[in-house]
């Protein structure tokens, strides 16, 4: 048992939030309007994370992403429009991530809360995704999976030592009950319909949670199938259990708490389901497949995918599986139209996986090479250096630096994106040529980014203005005429106040003479230093953005 545990809290992804019932209604009614056609699947970016990242969460609302990074007890927030990546810090063994996307509020279980020794009540952190500031709650001991009901603002952790369920109360973020469960529950889901919450204890039961009352009823399985994953079809209100001991699945009518089992394709380590076409997926981690029941007739059918799938998500809207190979170092796409299957390279040990269905990008958790797999199945593009450039320059002080760089699309990605350049340091340019680029077929599309620089002691003399943005000298010549004019016929008093108005205008000059929006005279040019710009590539629904490296010296 306890050497299973491990094994399951350091491969398997937690439940995802699920996706409300309206959603799903909606999704079903376009499926009668579905055409079927391939989609492409390309890596478009590969992230650096924290150590050992096992679980993944989206918020497709935000489209922002978070990596659970259990060996440096910390967070990896991505941001899902220009991938980059900020970190926060959590508990100790963080386990598990889910996220309310209505509240925009993100949870975290901390299988050893603050003790390093994992001797202490486990934790949940709760990060307020606005700010990125985080509240801790004390739960239950071992805490392994979470989930959330977006419709109550409920949170639900599963902990797995103590064999109960904290509920939270995302409004408060108080604990507000504390429901008995099977021994060693380590996942949960819900459904938001009927606000009834199903936890898989190892311990061949399910524990299913009124979230009205708080109430509980425990339902028994086979005896040795070993409950690992559990999901919801919360349009059918079938609930589906994958048992890794027996190799079978279990569904639970959801309306009744009947129970049903049958064999499999493997050991139900991951549980997916397409309320759309209402079919259900398996991983079976050790048998190298993935087992696709159909919902009313539970008949079966066999996929073959890499070596040893741990883990299983799903897009509705483009009814696409992807299945992360643990041992293959690789993602299996299953197009649920057909079966048919393409693969997809990863990291290594990919753990964990989750769909953004909004941007249609997935992304791939690497435990051991502490990266994050970013695929793109839309139209899409990628920056970097042409095969003569770099992104990186050295030039002196007066000189330009010039980047070689391409845009290579794919996916069927056409049309005009617009570049743009940011970041200069003081005394320099950048430009992009050309600007936008055109993109008509699947080829690189070279354009170049130089950034002029400035010598020092060679930098304009920015003059003075008014606050009317009139150089101070135009400004005086003007008075000065002003005054001649309308005093001509009174030379005598002109004479009498020409001193005392030169001096108050020589006054405001010297007053205005640091106001300048530049450099002057040998304070100009652009200092030593290293400089790091962004190039931002924009096109329809999507956009992208490459950071240069600028060295300048004297």
């Amino acid at each position: 048992m306890p050497l299973l545990r491990m094994y399951r809290k350091g491969y398997l992804s937690p439940p995802g939030t699920l996706r409300s019932w309206a959603l799903g209604m909606c999704a079903a009614l376009l499926l009668l309007g579905w055409p079927i056609r391939s989609y492409a699947q390309t890596v478009v970016a590969t992230l650096n994370v924290g150590t050992t990242p096992i679980a993944v969460a989206a918020n497709e609302t935000t489209n922002m992403i978070y990596v659970v990074n259990q060996g440096s007890n910390n967070v990896t927030v991505i941001d899902g429009a220009t991938d980059n990546t900020t970190t926060i810090a959590v508990g100790m063994g963080p386990s598990a991530v889910a996220v309310n996307s209505e509240t925009n509020m993100i949870y975290v279980s901390n299988s050893c809360g603050a003790g390093p020794m994992c001797q202490l009540v486990g934790t949940v952190t709760v990060i307020d995704a606005a700010t990125n500031n985080t509240t801790t709650v004390n739960v239950g001991t071992d805490p392994t999976a979470l989930a959330v009901n977006p419709a109550t603002n409920r949170i639900y952790v599963a902990n797995e030592a103590s064999n109960n369920v904290t509920v939270i109360d995302g409004a408060t973020g108080n604990v507000i009950a504390t429901v008995a469960a099977g021994m060693f529950p380590d996942s949960l889901a819900v459904n938001p319909v009927t606000n009834q919450i199903y936890v898989a204890n190892q311990s061949d039961s399910v524990t299913v949670i009124d979230g009205a009352t708080n109430n509980s009823t425990l339902l028994n399985v086979p005896l040795g199938s070993h409950p690992n994953d559990v999901a919801v079809n919360q349009v059918t209100n079938k609930i589906y259990v994958g048992d890794i001991f027996d190799n079978s699945a279990t569904v639970i009518d959801g309306a009744s708490n009947n129970v049903v089992s049958f064999p499999i394709g493997g050991p139900g380590f991951a549980v997916a389901v397409n309320t759309v076409t209402n079919k259900i997926y398996v991983a079976g981690a050790f048998k190298n497949n993935v087992t696709v029941i159909d919902g009313p007739t539970n008949n079966l059918t066999l996929v073959p995918v890499g070596s040893t799938p741990l883990s299983i998500a799903l897009n509705e809207m483009t009814n696409q599986i992807y299945v992360p190979n643990f041992q293959g170092q690789s993602v299996t796409v299953i197009d649920g139209a057909t079966n048919n299957t393409t693969t997809v390279a990863a990291g290594t040990r990919p753990t964990a996986v989750v769909v953004n269905t909004v941007t249609d990008r997935i992304y791939v958790a690497n435990k051991l090479t502490n990266n994050v797999t970013v695929i793109s199945a839309s139209p899409d593009f990628s920056l970097g250096p042409a095969s003569d450039g770099s992104t990186s320059a050295t030039v002196s002080a007066g000189q330009m630096a010039t980047y070689n760089l391409q845009l290579t699309p794919f996916n069927g990605l056409t049309g005009s994106v617009q570049l743009a350049c940011s970041g200069a340091p003081q005394g320099a340019v950048c430009n992009v040529s050309p600007n936008p680029v055109t993109v008509a077929n699947s080829s690189p599309v070279p354009f170049t980014v130089t950034v002029t620089t400035t010598k020092s002691g060679l930098a304009p003399r920015f003059l003075p203005r008014t606050p009317g943005g009139i150089p101070v000298p135009l400004a005086l010549v003007g008075l000065l005429s002003l005054l001649i004019v309308f005093d001509l016929r009174k030379k005598r008093r002109a004479l009498l106040a020409a001193p005392a108005f030169a001096l108050v205008l020589l006054i405001l000059l010297s007053a205005c003479s640091g106001s300048g929006s530049g450099p002057s005279g040998n304070s100009g040019g652009t200092p030593a230093g290293t400089y790091t710009l962004t190039l931002t590539a924009t096109a329809t629904n999507v956009n992208h953005t490459l950071p240069l490296t600028l060295n300048v010296t004297q």
